[in-house]
């Protein structure tokens, strides 16, 4: 645990920063779900690109095909009184293809939301301090 202290006050966090990053870093991932299960509604690589890496990782769309069926966020948007059957399906695939795609970019997406929350952190904390400075 010591550790991990040092590394953070290294790094210019304090343990009261913790709960905003937690909050940032939060926000990232949710952003970065909704924007990618958007822009494949509007896209739908299934039907070019998605074939030949469905092919190549097959177990990782399994996977994918496994949680769009336990989702119970998908699960109420295909039973939804606002949304046509066609429409609850053409989200359900994209949701699907979105977390197939998130999955293969895992490997930048973590330390790309890692970074930046420690950049917002860092600004939000300096905002805050020069307002307590100036007084405003």
């Amino acid at each position: 645990m010591e550790e991990v202290k040092k590394f953070l006050s290294s790094a210019g966090l304090r343990p009261a920063d913790i709960p905003t990053a937690l909050v940032i870093h939060e926000v990232l991932g949710v952003s970065v779900l909704l924007s990618a299960w958007a822009a494949c509604w509007a896209v739908k690589p299934s039907r070019t690109l998605l074939t030949a890496l469905q092919v190549r990782k097959m177990p990782e769309w399994q996977k994918a095909q496994e949680n769009v069926n336990k989702s119970k966020l998908i699960n109420f948007v295909r039973n939804s009184k606002y949304l046509s059957s066609r429409r609850g399906a053409e989200l359900g695939v994209a949701f699907g293809e979105s977390y197939f795609l998130r999955k293969l970019c895992m490997p930048v997406l973590i330390p790309l939301k890692l970074w930046m929350t420690y950049q917002l952190v860092g600004w939000a904390r300096r905002g805050l301090e020069e307002e307590a400075e100036t007084g405003h």
